[in-house]
Parts: C-alpha cells; sequence; structure tokens
C-alpha cells in the first residue's frame, strides 16, 4: 500500500510540472507575453497548481462529499482526469518540439561553422542576435523594414549563406538570440490554439470511446487435450473493470446486462473488479447477483486493486455477489472423456508495475491435478506467462495492462504502439510460446485517465472446441 501512495505522489507532481510547462507555453505563444517569468511568480504558479490538483483529486476519489456512485462525482472526475491528460499530452509534444528545435539549432550552428572553416574567415562573420546601432535590417517574411518588426545585424552580410537566412524564416524567425519577428507571431498564436484544440478534440474523443459498449471479441480454442469433449464449451473472459471513480453503479449494471447475454458455461473475472480504498465495494454484491447462474460459475481472481481497495473488504463484497475466487486453487470441469483444469493465481501484491515474481505459484502448482487434462491459468497479470507455459498450462488468461488505452498504429507491429509497452513486453491481444497461448484482455474499465483512442473496451468468448 505504501509504494502504491508513494507512486500517487510521483505521478501528481509529474502532472503538475506538466500543466506549468503548458501554462508558460500558452502564456508565450497564445498570449504572445514573451517577457521571462520571474522566479517568483514561477512558484506561485507551481504551488496553486499542486494545491488545486490535490483538492480535485481528492474529491474525484472521495465519495464522501457526494452521495455514493453519484453522477455528479463522476463527471468530476471525468473532466479533471481527462484534463490531466491533455496537459500530459500538450507537455510531451512541447518537449518533442523542444527537442527537434534543439536538433535543428545544433545542425545550423554545425553547418555555419563548417561554413566558416571552409572560408577561413574567422573575424568578419556577424552574430546572429548582436544588435547594433548601425547596420543594415533583415526582416521575416511578410514584414517590412519600415514595419519596426526587423532585426539589426552587422553591417557586413555578403557572406552569411542563403540556406542560414531560408532556415531562420523557415523557424520564423524564433532564435533565442533575441530576433523577434512581430510579424509572424499571429501565425504562431493561430498554430498554438489549433493544436491546443487539437489534444482537446482527442481527449473528448478518448472519454467517449472510453464509455462506449464493449466489443465482444470471439475465438475458438481447439487442442488434442480437448478430444474427449461431448460438446463445446464456452468461457466469457471480463477483466479491469476498475469499479469507483470512473465506474459507478450504472456502468457496472450495463456490463452486467452485456455478459447476461451471452450463452456461455462459465464467466471468469481476471483481477481489478474494483479500483481503490475509496470505493464504494459494498454496493457492488447487489449488482453481481443478477449475472446469471453458469454451468461451471463466476470465477474471480485477485488483481493489485483488490489490495488497493481493502483485501478483506473486496474478498467479503465478491463472495456475497456470488462469484468463486481462486486463490492459488484449482477447479476441474468435467465434460464427456475430457477434462479442464483452471488454476486461479493471486496478484503477486508487491512489484506492482512490472510484477515479474509470482511467489504463491509454486505453491499453487503443488497442489495442480495429476492426471492429464487441458490446464487454464486465471492470472491478473500477464508476465506470468513464460512460467505458465514452462509449467504445462495450454491457455493463460490475463489482464492488468488495458491495452495501455490508447493505441497508436506504429512500426511494423500489427499491434501498433501501446503505452502499455513501456512497462511490459506484453499489452494485449494473444501471444504464443509453443503450444503454449496467452490472451490479454483489454479490460472493460479504466485507470488513471478516463479515455480510450483505438483500444476499445472488451469483453472476450473463448470456445473451447473438440480438436
Amino acid at each position: 500500500m505504501r509504494s502504491f501512495y508513494l507512486v500517487v505522489a510521483l505521478l501528481t507532481l509529474i502532472f503538475v510540472t506538466c500543466q506549468h510547462s503548458v501554462a508558460r507555453a500558452i502564456r508565450s505563444y497564445v498570449l504572445s507575453r514573451r517577457s521571462r517569468l520571474r522566479t517568483r511568480d514561477g512558484v506561485l504558479i507551481f504551488a496553486v497548481l499542486l494545491c488545486a490538483n490535490i483538492l480535485l483529486a481528492f474529491l474525484s476519489m472521495n465519495s464522501g462529499w457526494a452521495p455514493a456512485d453519484s453522477q455528479a462525482q463522476k463527471i468530476l472526475a471525468v473532466t479533471f482526469f481527462t484534463y490531466l491528460g491533455v496537459t500530459l499530452a500538450l507537455a510531451i509534444f512541447l518537449v518533442i518540439i523542444k527537442t527537434l528545435y534543439l536538433s535543428l539549432s545544433l545542425a545550423l550552428a554545425g553547418y555555419r561553422f563548417l561554413l566558416i572553416i571552409v572560408s577561413g574567415d574567422l573575424g568578419d562573420t556577424p552574430v546572429i542576435g548582436k544588435r547594433e546601432t548601425e547596420g543594415r535590417q533583415v526582416t521575416c517574411a511578410g514584414s517590412s523594414p519600415d514595419s519596426g518588426h526587423a532585426a539589426v545585424l552587422g553591417s557586413d552580410t555578403t557572406h552569411i549563406p542563403v540556406l542560414k537566412r531560408s532556415m531562420g524564416a523557415f523557424s520564423l524567425g524564433c532564435f533565442r538570440s533575441g530576433i523577434r519577428p512581430l510579424a509572424c507571431e499571429q501565425t504562431i498564436r493561430r498554430v498554438a490554439v489549433a493544436i491546443i484544440l487539437l489534444f482537446v478534440a482527442g481527449g473528448i474523443y478518448g472519454v467517449m470511446e472510453a464509455y462506449s459498449q464493449p466489443k465482444n471479441e470471439k475465438f475458438e480454442i481447439r487442442d488434442t487435450k480437448l478430444h474427449g469433449l461431448d460438446k463445446p464449451i464456452t468461457l466469457i473472459h471480463v477483466t479491469d473493470i476498475h469499479y469507483g471513480m470512473f465506474y459507478n453503479q450504472s456502468d457496472l449494471k450495463r456490463l452486467v446486462e452485456n455478459v447476461n447475454s451471452i450463452e456461455a458455461d462459465a464467466v471468469v473475472f481476471t483481477g481489478d473488479i474494483f479500483h481503490s480504498p475509496q470505493t464504494n465495494v459494498e454496493s457492488a454484491p447487489a449488482i453481481f447477483r443478477k449475472l446469471r447462474e453458469r454451468k461451471f460459475g463466476n470465477l474471480a481472481v485477485m488483481g493489485n486493486h483488490e489490495y488497493y481497495a481493502g483485501e478483506k473488504r473486496t474478498v467479503k463484497a465478491m463472495e456475497e455477489g456470488g462469484l468463486v475466487i481462486l486463490r492459488d486453487e484449482w477447479l476441474t470441469l468435467d465434460s464427456g472423456t475430457a477434462r479442464i483444469h483452471i488454476a486461479g493465481l493471486d496478484d503477486p501484491r508487491k512489484n506492482w508495475l512490472l510484477g515479474q515474481e509470482f511467489p504463491n505459484f509454486a505453491r499453487m502448482m503443488e497442489n495442480a491435478p495429476k492426471d492429464e487434462g487441458f490446464r487454464i491459468l486465471l492470472s491478473h497479470r500477464p508476465t506470468v506467462f513464460p512460467l505458465a507455459a514452462g509449467n504445462g498450462f495450454d491457455l493463460t488468461l490475463a489482464g492488468h495492462t488495458h491495452g495501455g488505452q490508447v493505441i497508436v498504429p506504429w512500426g511494423k507491429s500489427e499491434k501498433g504502439w501501446s503505452p502499455a509497452s513501456i512497462a511490459s513486453i506484453y499489452t494485449y491481444g494473444w501471444y504464443v510460446e509453443g503450444q503454449h497461448r496467452m490472451y490479454l484482455n483489454r479490460g472493460a474499465g479504466l485507470t488513471f485517465v478516463p479515455w480510450r483512442i483505438n483500444c476499445y473496451p472488451e469483453i472476450t468468448v473463448f470456445a473451447l472446441m473438440p480438436s
């Protein structure tokens, strides 16, 4: 739990720093206030942003000020965290732009230096930005010498390279040396406003996709170990609901109705049903009791957020809701002459970001059925897959990553790029090691930001078929 709050504190500082950076950029490029911000004012702005963020985060996650699971709290949480997401994205964009600008400046400086070396003229080369009371005026495209928007250079400019002048015009004259073509400020302002509106529009779209109806992904699993099945067995896989801040009673009811509309022999939940210590856990059992009874039951395992929300209260809520929790335990399904062994693994709790160590796995395997059968592992974290494959599990079902909630078509991979790849080699979809497979569900709920972009919420249906 301590590590969770330390991570929250670190994220708060990161988000506030991003907001501070974006505020300064808006001040410069949208409001055209180019003067340097005084240190005292910068510190004051940072302190105000920090206090406002702490207050809004508390109101977003704590339901004490509003009725439990109220729409008011959900709207506040979605609005505030959408704002956080937009400012974070803008800050990253600014870093990229500044990096490109620095690279361009260094390349231009290197080019100028080479020209000086080649020409051997080390004494008379004018220095850009040195203001003289006498000399020639150089103007930005669109301005005139009489407009008052000209910058003064040294009088001898005949050997200044044409490329250097072109690059100066290309970068809108924004050299930090002091050349500021005021005639171009309106263009800069319009571009800055357009970029901000583009990111805001992306945030709004992300919210719309996040609360759209989950996609029902369907797959058939065929294996020689399923040869004796008298008929296919169907499993519904749901994960990462995160009932709480962004997901309230109406959302959970809609999800249960969606699951009930699907014919299946069992439903499996692979963790993070609940979100945080402030989650109104006690309101969930009544909704889960509306799940249809299945031939092999409604099964669940513990995710890391079950421990954040409180182990005892979440276990009690799941059991009162009619879910069968597999805590390092096994359940065998018989159908015809085939046997399907399902194991449920507790989340390792520690090392929540990577989660590559599973101290309970060995104990779970000590109780493994001795007879042959098709083995399925239910694990919240996908990083268990190498361990599962090495111990004979034919199919692993996992969650935890949410698919990154944003998927960017990028590179040679069919899956594109996801923020989840920063912390895990597993992001979403199918993974295979030899004869062993894992499916990583994108999740039904949300965490950190209420966005999904090109990463729809998901309910997965698996049909286990005779080979």
